[in-house]
This record gives structure tokens, sequence and C-alpha cells, in this order.
């Protein structure tokens, strides 16, 4: 489950033959003897409503679902896993940085693979004591911060 569209833009048409490749290679070794891996692609838009919806219809049709893999937006992962876990299905989130789902009771069937927000703050931060920064300025999309002020 990833998005075809929505604010992250066409990701799955570019993770697809990364995927195909790792199934043939999972069903041509010997990590899986007897065992035939199906992938159902789903877009999820990169919202939480979406997200829930095609998580609800994915699991709910056709053969049973043992995993999800995704999705790449955090909101989206968060969704995904709230219709999961009526399922008993775990979620690996390929993409997924929010610190909120490092929260395990709320979240029992998500893990990661990229470290949250937390860790990359915190090495940022430990990099810029290092090298001994009194002041740091960011720049983000659509925001300008200017000596602590937000202007929009």
């Amino acid at each position: 489950m990833s998005p075809y569209s929505g604010s992250t833009g066409d990701l799955m048409t570019m993770v697809e033959p990364a995927l195909a490749s790792a199934t043939q290679d999972i069903e041509n070794s010997n990590i899986l003897p007897g065992y035939r891996l199906r992938m159902l692609l789903v877009d999820t838009k990169c919202n939480a409503r979406d997200a829930t919806v095609a998580t609800v219809t994915a699991l709910s049709t056709g053969v049973p679902k043992h995993i999800i893999f995704g999705d790449s937006c955090s909101s989206a992962c968060e969704a995904i896993n709230d219709a999961a876990s009526f399922f008993n299905v775990l979620q690996v989130g390929p993409g997924c940085t929010s610190t909120s789902l490092s929260d395990s009771v709320r979240y029992p069937y998500f893990t990661r693979m990229a470290p949250s927000y937390r860790f990359n703050i915190l090495a940022v931060y430990e990099f810029m004591k290092l090298l001994h920064f009194h002041r740091v300025g960011v720049v983000m999309l659509g925001c300008i911060v200017h000596d602590g002020e937000t202007r929009v």
C-alpha cells in the first residue's frame, strides 16, 4: 500500500519494479520454501481516509493477507494500522517517520524501516553541538522562520 497519487506523487510506480524483483528473489530462494508470494498493489493517495478504505477493502476480500508493506506517508500509516489491527495483520512502514508511530500500545501491529523523526532530530542536534553552533536556521517549503517568528 502506497500512493499512486496524492502529496508524494506517483511513488508507487517507482517502487513497483523493486517489489516485483524482491518477490521473485524470495520465491527463487530457500527463504520461504513451499510458499508463493502475492502482491496486491493499492493506492492510498497518501491520506488517512483513502488508506483506511483501501486497507479494509484489501483485507476483507480475496485470500487472507499476512502482511501490509506500506505506506510512505505517516498519516496513512496510522490509518492503515488502525484498520489492520482489526484483522491482526502486521504492517511494515518503509517511509513513515512520525514519532507518534513509536507508541507500540497505540500501534501494536506496526514496525518501520526508517527511523522516526526523533532520531533524525537528535542526530542533527548532536552534530550541531559538536560543531559548536549557537544559531540554526531552518528552511521549510511554504514557511518562513525568522528569529523565532513564523510567517506563512
